[in-house]
């Protein structure tokens, strides 16, 4: 039945070809192997692959027997196909096959319209081993597409010819990282070492190694310049904070372009980068770009970067930033006015300062101070200090400060929330009673512990009852114990009788306690719960129902 399964595996009709290639490869018989290797080229991918794996089936190193050599010279007719797909499968059996007398169509294919093919070419010579295909693959290495120049670098590495590494160094600037990468590694197996600081610049570039080329300063211009075009975001970027580092006013026509980037990340290191190059050219877009781009963070940088540069035409548009939605951006305008110490911008400055973000409040201060500012009534005086940060001054500031720092127990940094409550214990003002009380609900245990600690020190009655709820916390039990007893020393006259009760009646209030034993180097680490020492609260809450003539 072989002679009819080989009839019809050329009929017309493709299931009839299917069923045929199918038969053949159960057969097992080598005399079919010719025929299937021709209906590798099939139209119907059916086909294709039932003759592919009968010919596996017939044997796995079909590609090494005289039938598959047979094959070659028809094999290498079809090349001429205008058809894509069969031009790409013949190529794809003549590399497995690799028969000599495919070398020059191979070599012709390079110059195929499609780049799969011109690929696979490249990819297929190197096996050959023959010196003729040098020049080919070296040009090959010029291709407009990535893939194909990447063949013939890992080709060029088979041949053994000590002309391959003078091919590859060039190439250590390829616009695309993949082919970078593979030169590198070729060059690597080949033996070869950077003969000049260019050279070592590109190969430290290729491979991504940054920090190397951050080090080599004035010496990676050139390379970093090529790759400002990389197809891969991440290299853009990383070239572009590179050249900013080494700030090199000749990068600054090069790096305009990335501020239209399509990437966040590559506009927001190029606007940095630019800031840290001073030249007139970038001012203008970097305006448009702090004004107009669509991220936060981009915005935040080019605000910055005309600080740096210093240029005074950015005022205005900066004085605007501060009003922009993303505190990051507002913060970043406050410091470039500080650097630009332009009185024109002071009032703008004071009117934001009572921004809702400690950070900016942080950067207008410094900003003001800056520009020599001062502050024109208490009020003024306190909410600077307090925008500062200075925790201990607003301590002393004492009243003035407390409604600014009643606002900053709502900042969504707990360690400024905590700092607030600190001074707030210090001034002790009752208007800072209600908000406090709220912080003893914040999710934080340490923001909790502040809150406590204040009230503790305002020894306000209203205190009591969340205090007494908060000893349910065994992490703060401790705390609100201590905060309970100092409200009872300073205003004991003015608790109700029925929170004295409340007190006099705790029991089993315990606090939770890390520990540890230390063993050589490492340590057993556990929790214990310790009894919360209530007499003294006690004691006070019974002598003022005494005092009141009340039984507890």
């Amino acid at each position: 039945m072989l002679w009819w399964h080989l009839r019809e595996l050329r009929s017309t009709k493709w299931e009839s070809r299917l069923k045929a290639a199918q038969k053949l490869g159960q057969a097992g018989d080598a005399r079919g192997i010719e025929p299937l290797i021709e209906a590798l080229t099939d139209p119907q991918p059916q086909v294709r692959y039932a003759a592919d794996e009968a010919l596996r089936r017939i044997d796995q190193n079909w590609m090494k027997t005289n039938s598959a050599r047979n094959a070659v010279p028809g094999l290498i007719q079809l090349l001429a196909s205008p058809e894509y797909e069969i031009r790409k499968t013949v190529m794809d059996i003549l590399g497995l096959i690799r028969d000599k007398r495919a070398l020059e169509p191979f070599i012709q294919a390079l110059h195929d319209s499609e780049k799969e093919i011109r690929k696979n070419a490249a990819d297929a010579l190197g096996a050959f081993r023959d010196p003729r295909i040098f020049e080919p693959l070296k040009a090959a290495l010029e291709d407009p597409e990535a893939p194909v120049r990447r063949s013939a670098a890992l080709s060029l590495t088979q041949l053994n010819d000590k002309r391959t590494i003078g091919a590859l160094v060039p190439k250590l600037t390829d616009e695309s990282r993949l082919v970078r990468e593979v030169v590198a590694d070729c060059l690597q197996n080949l033996g070869w070492r950077p003969e000049s600081d260019t050279e070592l610049a590109a190969f430290a570039i290729a491979v991504r190694a940054w920090d190397q080329v951050g080090r080599m300063g004035i010496k990676a211009f050139e390379p970093l310049i090529h790759v400002l075009k990389d197809n891969d975001k991440e290299v853009q970027a990383a070239a572009a904070e590179a050249l900013g580092k080494i700030g090199d006013q000749r990068a600054v026509e090069f790096l305009l372009p990335s501020l239209k980037h399509w990437d966040v990340e590559v506009r927001r290191l190029t606007a940095a980068a630019l800031g840290r190059i001073p030249d007139a050219r970038s001012v203008e877009p970097l305006q448009a770009l702090a004004e107009k781009d669509t991220d936060g963070r981009v915005r935040a940088a080019a605000a910055l970067a005309l600080g740096t540069i210093g240029d005074q035409t950015a005022i205005d548009l900066l004085m605007g930033r501060l009003g922009d939605k993303d505190p990051e951006v507002r913060q970043a305008a406050a410091m470039s006015l500080g650097r630009l110490r332009n009185p024109y911008a002071t009032q703008a400055l004071v009117n934001a300062l009572n921004d809702d973000y400690a950070d900016v409040r942080e950067a207008i201060a410094l900003a003001l101070e800056a520009l020599r500012w001062k502050p024109r009534n208490e009020d003024e005086q306190a909410l600077l200090i307090v925008s500062r940060k200075d925790w201990d001054g607003a301590a002393v500031c004492g009243a003035p400060a407390v409604e600014f720092l009643v606002k900053a127990l709502t900042d969504r940094q707990n360690n400024v929330r905590m700092a607030a409550a600190y001074a707030l214990g210090k001034i002790r003002d009752p208007l800072a009673v209600d908000r406090l009380i709220s912080s003893l609900k914040h999710p934080e245990r340490e923001v909790k512990r502040a809150a406590a600690e204040a009230l503790g020190e305002i020894g306000d009655p209203r205190a009591v009852r969340p205090l007494l709820k908060l000893t349910g916390d065994l992490e703060l039990a401790t705390r609100a114990v201590s905060a309970l007893r100092q409200v009872l020393e300073n205003s004991p006259g003015q608790i109700e009788s029925t929170d004295l009760r409340a007190i006099i009646a705790l029991n089993n209030v315990n606090q939770v306690h890390q520990e540890s034993d230390k063993k050589g180097d490492w340590a057993d680490k556990w929790e214990s719960k310790q009894a919360v020492n209530l007499s003294p609260v006690k004691n006070l809450a019974t002598q003022e129902l005494t005092r009141r003539g009340l039984h507890a």
